[in-house]
């Protein structure tokens, strides 16, 4: 079964005035409005939730949804199929899908809870493929990062992230829970293909990308390019593991997404000298079988000596035995 995040929609109340005149709670609530407005210190002395718990999950849910209010997931999918069937590109790596804002979310908190990433705000975000952007802003929501960046080889979708870029910036100043740091994270949306390009991977602390349309192919090529990243960050894919003896799944789990129930794959790059303690580990593994092969041996050979000694004895016994007999006779 899928795991799923709860998060509840704010309330609203769009009542008016009573036919008395009197104040109704809408009107409650333009007035303490007002007086926040009024009041900035009252804004500094919020308290806000922790990165990635429950409750700022909620809020960045609340904004992710408002900011991409105008850019549903059919737009997306209607952009993509526009931009290939008047070029006429073929290829099913480039069939639109989206994540699911909940999914992605319980994504990187495993990522900072179970596997120690995260621990310190800034890092580099990836989105390989990343369409309108939905998974750059949701990601610059959720935590406080140096860079995201979004590589999408559609023009047309590129635009359309580039419009939910313009609108962060206008809006973002708005969301109080924000820190610092989050307001001034870099959004990088590049309209290159990520296979292509000369994309370096090397600065990466989190890669994502929805592979599951990715031939394997493709995905060795990504591999690649994520073999340089630097020890202990992450990748994340869908549907198909990344195929790499560099890098440790750490988790697969199912998760909902846009076009359904998926497997999700946790990814962690091994150290670099992951080999050698390899090796190490090895030599060290056939050493001590050598060494029980060897007592083994001895075992053997002083079991046999004991059996050879056993029926020497009784071998001489047995001619002691005799002799008496002889003379006995005689």
């Amino acid at each position: 079964m899928a795991t799923a995040l709860t998060i509840e929609e704010p309330e609203t109340n769009n009542e008016t005035n009573n036919d008395d005149g009197e104040k109704t709670e809408e009107n409650d609530t333009k007035e303490n409005d007002a007086n926040v407005e009024s009041n900035p210190d009252e804004i500094i002395k919020l308290d806000t939730p922790a990165l990635l718990t429950v409750e700022h999950m909620r809020l960045c849910k609340h904004s992710f949804d408002r900011l991409c209010k105008e850019h549903p997931t059919a737009i997306g999918k209607a952009l993509s199929k526009r931009q290939r069937d008047n070029e006429k590109l073929r290829g099913v790596h480039l069939a639109y899908s989206e994540i699911r804002f909940e999914s992605f979310a319980i994504v990187l908190k495993k990522i900072q809870s179970k596997y120690g990433g995260f621990q310190e705000p800034g890092g580099i975000f990836y989105d390989l493929g990343s369409g309108l952007g939905k998974a750059v802003f949701g990601a610059t929501l959720l935590y406080q990062w140096q860079r995201c960046t979004g590589v999408e080889v559609l023009e047309m979708l590129h635009d359309g992230a580039r419009e939910l870029a313009d609108k962060w910036d206008r809006t973002k100043d708005g969301l109080l829970y924000l820190t610092e740091g989050q307001r001034q994270t870099v959004i990088d949306l590049m309209n290159e293909d990520f296979l292509h390009s000369d994309l370096n991977l090397s600065d990466a602390t989190l890669v994502y990308m929805n592979s599951t349309t990715f031939e394997q192919d493709m995905l060795i090529k990504l591999a690649s390019k994520c073999e340089k990243m630097a020890d202990h960050t992450f990748v994340v894919t869908h549907t198909k593991r990344l195929p790499s003896i560099h890098f440790n799944v750490m988790e697969e789990c199912r998760l909902m997404q846009s076009w359904g129930e998926c497997s999700v794959f946790i990814h962690q790059r091994k150290p670099r000298d992951w080999q050698e303690d390899r090796r190490i580990r090895e030599e060290a593994a056939r050493k001590k079988q050598q060494e029980e092969e060897k007592e083994e041996e001895r075992e053997r050979m002083e079991k046999e000596q004991e059996k050879a000694d056993i029926a020497e004895d009784k071998k001489a016994a047995e001619g002691a035995a005799g002799k008496t007999l002889d003379g006995i006779d005689s």
